[in-house]
């Protein structure tokens, strides 16, 4: 911490304020006649000086400031994914987060960790149950939060499964995202319809196409049905 005496005005005015502090004295304790000692007088003739001096000073309207310089640790944020679609892979997630916050803390940053729940929860309270996974709504949370703070990193752990909100591919962040994978890698059995087309208009007793677009993930040598219903 640093401190600096900042004058509104001339510096050279401090002269005529201990001219002013003098003065006074003088006048007050030059008379020959006092009921104590010379070297009193002279001692308190000192302090009506000082303090007369003082207060012309203080006239001039001197300002204080105090620079204090503080430096703070980079933040990194591990944002954990808490849906339930990791809730198979609960312990080892656990045991993820606890690593990085370990490692992370040894290396000389401050680490928090920040999941779908409030407030924050500690690795081994955080319990998989979110029915909704909107890892954007989250990133934003850490941006919300940590408003104001040295937040360098953001280490997002989550399978990437999103069912609400946008891409956080589309999202502009002030710090950097960086993403670890977890989860089962082993896509199971799938059948997903991509598109339907058909005319938009059909007449009542026509024959019309209709093209469906239908993917099928670890199908092979197996058959499935399909029906269109509306």
């Amino acid at each position: 911490m640093r401190s600096e005496l900042i004058f509104q005005t001339s510096p050279w005015l401090i002269i005529p304020c201990l001219l002013a502090g003098a003065a006074g004295s003088w006048l007050l304790y030059s008379s020959a006649s006092y009921p104590w000692s010379r070297p009193l007088n002279l001692f308190l003739a000192f302090l009506r000086a000082l303090l007369i001096s003082l207060l012309c000073f203080l006239l001039l309207a001197p300002l204080v400031r105090l620079v204090t310089t503080s430096v703070e640790k980079a933040r990194v944020v591990i944002a954990l994914d808490n849906s339930a679609s990791l809730e198979k892979y609960a312990g080892q997630n656990r045991a993820l987060a606890r690593d990085l916050l370990r490692e992370l803390s040894a290396g000389g940053y401050e680490v928090d960790l920040l999941t779908f729940s409030d407030p924050p929860q500690k690795p081994d309270s955080v319990r998989f149950d979110t029915k909704n996974t909107d890892l954007s709504a989250l990133l934003h949370k850490v941006r919300n939060n940590f408003e104001g703070r040295h937040v360098s990193d953001v280490i997002l752990v989550s399978d990437g499964i999103v069912n609400r909100g946008i891409s956080p591919v589309y999202g502009h962040f002030p710090f950097r995202v960086n993403t670890v994978a977890v989860g089962d890698t082993v896509g199971g059995n799938d059948i997903q319809l991509r598109e339907v087309t058909a005319n938009r208009v059909a007449y009542l007793g026509n024959d019309f196409p209709v093209q469906a677009d239908i993917r099928a993930t670890g199908m092979a040598g197996k058959s499935a049905t399909v029906s269109l219903k509306h």
